[in-house]
């Protein structure tokens, strides 16, 4: 799963260098969070937690980290909606 999440971040990323329009890097940008958001629920609900990761199981995700993940992308996701509109707002006001 944390595999899972690092290899969302990179392809949105290598999408948003790759664009050249501002509305498809506001779409990806407000996608991330949302992607984040329901992977998150997805595994609160499917998956028995805690789920430990690496040989010396130094990574893992318990229910705390899945709160702090909701928690992050809903937040996210708000600026991101907030950022459209004012970056809109900026460049129709030039």
């Amino acid at each position: 799963m944390i595999i899972l999440f690092t290899i969302i971040g990179l392809v949105i990323l290598a999408l948003i260098l790759a664009s050249s329009s501002s509305r498809t890097i506001h779409t990806l940008s407000l996608l991330h969070p949302l992607i984040y958001l329901g992977l998150s629920i997805y595994i609160l609900f499917s998956v028995k937690l805690p789920v430990f990761y690496l040989e010396n199981n130094y990574f893992f995700i318990d229910y705390l980290s899945l709160y702090f993940l909701i928690i992050t992308a809903v937040i996210f996701t708000l600026g991101a909606l907030y950022s459209m509109g004012y970056i809109n707002s900026l460049i129709k006001a030039k």
